[in-house]
């Protein structure tokens, strides 16, 4: 599906660039934000002979709004797009994390993914979203 998308359309150009609110959002609370996506969106590209996480939610999105609304395939497709982009926007606070303890010379063995992902509860309240908008 994706070889026939208009990437001449804004909005399909936007989503492609992981530009979905979410995200968006994400990259605002984050204090290394727009350097996490940047870092992430760059390693999703050098891997993207297996998959491209950002067309793969993209993907869904077209499925998505292809369905019909409140049937069973609709939900399952919603499903999985949102799993999609929460794995995207978990490998960009997990660069975020990196990028905080380089900044605080703090070395990887002396820190905590979980207790900070703890502290920074408005994290998982960006990330908890269910949509692909």
């Amino acid at each position: 599906m994706l070889d026939k998308i208009d990437f001449d359309v804004p909005e399909a150009t936007q989503y492609l660039n992981g530009e979905y609110k979410t995200i968006l959002q994400l990259v605002t609370v984050l204090s290394h934000g727009k350097q996490a996506k940047r870092l992430t969106d760059k390693a999703i590209n050098h891997q993207e002979c297996v998959q491209n996480l950002r067309k793969a939610v993209y993907d869904f999105k077209i499925k998505i709004e292809a369905s019909e609304r409140g049937s069973a395939k609709y939900k399952m497709l919603l499903h999985q797009g949102v799993n999609y982009l929460y794995r995207y926007g978990a490998m960009i606070v997990l660069a975020n994390f990196l990028l905080e303890i380089k900044d605080q010379n703090v070395s990887l063995r002396e820190s905590d993914f979980p207790k900070w992902l703890e502290q920074h509860r408005e994290i998982s309240s960006v990330l908890s979203r269910k949509t692909l908008d």
